[in-house]
């Protein structure tokens, strides 16, 4: 896809705003003409043409696969705003060169740009640009650097490269868009405040409520620590104080009631070792544990390194389950007649410290002895194994520490938090142990905190259908009256916009619609006012911008006559006679239109126009010429449609340029605008010159002197106008230079035409009633 960059330019060089781009936007025609050569989009890099006169443009010409954007010049200062115009716009530039076109390039490829500066991408820079240099050099360095600028992305540093003249016409325009919609916005604010208010509620209560429940556990793990550290010891306490009962010989009644002893030994010192002076065995307990006596003394053997701390005065508590292969507890204590020794099964204190059977509670309670042994433990296989935990954080701390009771957390081996708490026990140094898992005492909190969530999921949810559905009946409306904005830019007045709510929008909704009903009254007014005026006066008219009276304009004049119509139209009914002016009137019209003239008025048969006098873009002569050359090309158009229905149109054409005096000229009850002079008489006089010369367009002198050599012209016999007292030389035009079928002689055009000519000039067609003119040679 090709695409035209257009660079409106003065006579200086300068980057401005120039009367040739506004003649290119208003030629829908030529615009068409771009697509010949494989152009289907046009980029109008400037910050001065009103986006209506883009719209009413791309309007004309909708529907023929050409499109026309508008790109403010400001981006060219500015890399970040070039960056949001978008990848389209950086993809169909970048790496691409540029072709400068000159007005011998525009006639190469047919365009007509009057002297606007035009960029195609993709064609080379340097083939074209060197005969510019010499009139443009500005213009031509800063093309180059802008080229360069494409490959280079638009650094912050080569702003200051930019001609100072340039980026003083700029002027800071942002591409209108929407980048966050109301609805959106609503949404992420009500959304932003759900989630804000109700996640730091969550947050703070799930902080304070797991704070809580850490402390509460860590002091329900010390109460139970000590609740089960004061039930052991005394237990353990009366069995070991009751043990003289069983070696006083009432074995009986002390098994009895301690049926967990297995027996009760008096240790006494012989020679290097102590031996059983005294056993009492309890046989039912021995039994249970398929056990007899020779068995028990031999574990006691086993004991005897283990009980020297006994011997020398102190409580001890041992675990003796690796030497009896059971769970066994044996507690020693010196007593005047020798050492007492209480052997006794703990598979009851065990089974309390294993919890309840198939289930794992919550806090796990272990005994340990003064060198960090476990004594009971929920894992029996550490038990019977007499497993050290001297390497658990709160057992070391038990052990180092002179406090009886202590609570703490922890993080154990596996990297799991632990909350901890010891009681110690006052015998033999032991002490119980009670932890509790952190994520499993948190768990009712972690609970609590899901539930919260999907409560706040829910909430969020749900405000979000709300808002959304409030925003909708904000944003529908808004968007209609957008679309409804655009509508009019578009110059569609015609809308039926209801408001649907009664609210501010809804008042916004009627006044717009309001506004848009004014405004298509306005417009019917001015299309009804523009059948009879120009469409150009009636604006101006209903804006008040036409001034009475006169006012001195140079202006491009021009005549057109129907040939023979008054023999036609003998032969015509008088409908068909209006039927057949108002199609011809309609196609010569159509012609003056497109090329920003004015119809003055209908003669008859005949067409007054004139150029330059109101508005208009360009060179007023050139435009003139270039409707009477879009006349003649219609009219065999017209002549080939209407064959064999209507009778053949001949037309002939008259054009001068000159000062003439232009404004509203009438009575106080009838105005009309219109131009009068010198230049509008001799204009009607050429026209009449048509059928003795036998042309179809005569122009002037005066207007050749402005054509700008863009023509070919036949210089035609000197004639003598009335009032005149030099000879006049008119010129009958063949066409376009650039145009390839310009024909190449007055005797083509003829042929073309279908215009019999004689070999001389038929100078007595001159004479009328009233001599106007005098043709001085044949």
């Amino acid at each position: 896809m090709a695409s035209a960059l257009v660079f409106p330019i003065s006579s200086s060089g300068d980057l401005h705003l120039s009367a040739d781009l506004g003649l290119l936007l208003k030629e829908p025609g030529r615009l068409l003409s771009l697509k010949n050569q494989g152009i289907t989009e046009i980029l109008v890099i400037t910050d001065f043409v009103p986006e209506v006169e883009l719209r009413k443009c791309a309007w004309s010409i909708r529907g023929e696969g050409i499109r026309i954007r508008q790109v403010p010049v400001s981006i060219l200062t500015h890399p970040g705003k070039l960056a949001r115009m978008g990848g389209d716009f950086l993809g169909m530039l970048g790496g691409r060169s540029a072709l400068v076109l000159t007005t011998e390039e525009e006639r190469e490829l047919g365009l007509k740009l009057a002297g606007a500066l035009v960029l195609l991408v993709d064609l080379p820079l340097g083939a074209v640009a060197a005969p510019l240099k010499g009139n443009f050099p500005a213009v031509i360095a800063f093309l180059e650097r802008f080229r360069d600028l494409l490959h280079q992305g638009f650094p912050e540093e080569d702003q200051a490269a930019l001609p100072a003249s340039v980026k003083a016409a700029y002027r800071n325009q942002e591409p209108a868009h929407v980048r966050f919609s109301i609805k959106l916005k609503l949404i992420g604010i009500i959304s932003a405040i759900i989630l804000i208010s109700l996640t730091g509620m969550i947050g703070v209560a799930t902080v304070w409520f797991k704070s809580d429940t850490l402390g509460r556990v860590l002091e329900s793990n010390l109460q139970l620590a000590e609740a089960l550290g004061l039930r052991i010891r005394t237990e353990l306490v009366t069995v070991l104080r009751n043990a003289p009962l069983a070696l006083r010989g009432e074995a009986g009644d002390y098994f009895l009631r301690n049926g967990d002893v297995l027996a009760v030994a008096r240790m006494e010192r012989n020679a290097d070792t102590l031996q059983p002076a005294f056993l009492a065995i309890n046989p039912d307990r021995l039994a249970v544990l398929s056990q007899d006596e020779a068995q028990v003394r031999l574990t006691i053997e086993r004991l005897v390194p283990r009980l020297l701390p006994a011997e020398a005065g102190a409580e001890v508590v041992l675990n003796a389950s690796p030497e009896a292969g059971y769970p066994l507890l044996v507690l020693a204590e010196r007593a005047p007649e020798g050492l007492h020794l209480v052997l006794m099964d703990a598979s009851r204190i065990q089974r309390d410290f294993a919890g309840l059977p198939g289930q794992e509670a919550l806090t796990r309670f272990y005994l340990v002895d003064p060198l960090g042994d476990v004594i009971a433990h929920p894992d029996e296989s550490l038990v019977l194994s007499r497993a050290s935990l001297t390497g658990v954080p709160i057992v070391g701390r038990m052990l180092q520490s002179r406090i009886l009771s202590e609570q703490t957390p922890y993080t154990d081996p596996q990297g799991k938090r632990q909350l901890a708490a010891y009681r110690k026990l006052e015998l033999g140094g032991i002490g119980v142990i009670a932890e509790s898992e952190e994520d499993r005492a948190l768990e009712a909190v972690y609970s609590i905190q899901y539930r919260n969530m999907l409560v706040l999921l829910i909430a969020l949810s749900v405000s979000i259908v709300i808002v959304y559905l409030f925003a909708r009946s904000l944003t529908v409306p808004l968007v209609r009256l957008v679309e409804g904005v655009k509508s009019i830019a578009r110059g569609e007045y015609e809308l039926h916009l209801e408001a649907t709510s009664r609210d501010e929008l809804g008042l916004l909704t009627d006044s717009f619609s309001d506004m848009a009903r004014g405004l298509a009254e306005r417009e019917r007014i001015k299309d009804a006012f523009g059948k009879f005026v120009n469409k150009e006066l009636a604006e101006m008219a209903l804006k008040g911008e036409i001034k009475l009276g006169g006012e001195r304009k140079e202006c491009a004049v021009f005549f057109s006559d129907l040939r023979g119509f008054t023999a036609m139209s003998e032969k015509m009914d008088p409908e068909e006679v209006v039927e057949y002016l108002n199609q011809y009137f309609t196609v010569m019209v159509r012609c003056v239109n497109e090329t920003h003239g004015v119809v003055d008025k209908f003669i008859g048969d005949a067409v007054m126009a004139h150029w330059g006098a109101i508005g208009g873009q360009g060179n007023p002569t050139i435009n003139a010429i270039n409707a009477a050359l879009a006349m003649r090309r219609a009219l065999l158009e017209f002549n080939r449609a209407g064959e064999g229905n209507r009778p053949r149109a001949a037309m002939g054409c008259g054009i001068n340029s000159g000062p003439v005096v232009a404004g509203q000229i009438g009575s106080a009850e009838r105005l009309d605008f219109t131009v009068i002079g010198d230049t509008v008489n001799l204009a009607s006089r050429i026209e009449s010159l048509n059928k003795p010369f036998g042309t179809d367009l005569l122009i002037s002198h005066d207007s050749f002197l402005k054509t700008e050599d863009q023509f070919v012209v036949v210089p035609m016999p000197a004639i003598k106008v009335k009032g005149k007292e030099e000879p006049q030389t008119i010129y009958t035009v063949l066409g376009r230079r650039d145009d390839p079928s310009c024909p190449g002689s007055l005797e083509d055009l003829r042929k073309r035409l279908g215009i019999e000519m004689k070999d001389k000039v038929d100078a007595s067609s001159a004479e009328t009633e009233e001599k106007k003119y005098e043709i001085l040679e044949s």
